[in-house]
C-alpha cells in the first residue's frame, strides 16, 4: 500500500490528464510487482483490479493511444528520477546485449 501511495504522489507530478496518469501508475506497478514489462505479465499482476484479459486491453489501449505524448512521458519520468536522486553528478551507463544473432537488448542505467 505504501508503494501504491509513493508512485501515486510520484505520477501525480506529471502534467498528464488524470486519466492517463492513473493508468500510468498503474502500469509501473504492475512491471514493479511482475519484475517483468511483458504485458501478459504486468496485466497478471494487475488482476485484484480487474480480469487479466481487461487490464491487458486497458494497457493496449493506453500503448496505442496517440494522445499520450510517449516523449513528453519518458522526459518527465527522467526528470522526476533525478530530482528525486538528488545527485550532484548523473552518470549515465548504456549496456547492449545480444540474447541471440537477430535479438539484443539495450539497457540504460543511472
Amino acid at each position: 500500500m505504501k508503494l501504491y501511495h509513493v508512485m501515486s504522489e510520484l505520477v501525480n507530478q506529471f502534467s498528464l490528464e488524470v486519466r492517463v496518469r492513473r493508468v500510468l501508475k498503474d502500469f509501473a506497478l504492475g512491471v514493479l510487482a511482475s519484475g517483468s514489462c511483458q504485458l501478459e505479465r504486468v496485466a497478471q499482476a494487475l488482476e485484484p483490479r480487474g480480469s487479466m484479459e481487461s487490464q491487458y486491453r486497458r494497457l493496449q489501449r493506453f500503448l496505442a493511444n496517440e494522445q499520450v505524448a510517449v516523449a513528453q512521458v519518458q522526459s518527465e519520468w527522467a526528470r522526476l528520477v533525478v530530482k528525486t536522486m538528488q545527485a550532484q553528478q548523473v552518470v549515465l551507463l548504456v549496456d547492449e546485449t545480444a540474447l541471440s544473432d537477430h535479438l539484443k537488448v539495450m539497457v540504460l542505467g543511472i
